[in-house]
């Protein structure tokens, strides 16, 4: 068993991204968006009190630079 059932990670980063949208007969619209994140992460290191012996200050989660790309496609109605 570790010391916390659950652990939290966040980063933080800038991010930069760009899209298009289009007007089709006066109601329907259809576009695309696409972003890239450029996210910092902390590293998670926990003590594992169930192992054999105990282990202390285990890496749980390498922080460090971690990108993420998004892309969404939508459609829609403009009433």
């Amino acid at each position: 068993m570790s010391s916390d059932q659950k652990v939290l990670s966040f980063g933080i980063g800038p991010t930069a991204g760009g899209g298009i949208a289009v007007l089709w007969k006066k109601y329907f619209f259809c576009g695309i968006d696409v972003r890239e994140d450029f996210l910092f992460y902390d590293e998670i290191r926990q003590d594992l009190d169930l192992a054999s012996p105990a282990s202390t200050d285990q890496l749980i989660y390498q922080g460090g630079f971690h990108p993420s790309f998004a892309a969404v496609f939508f459609l829609g109605v403009h009433y």
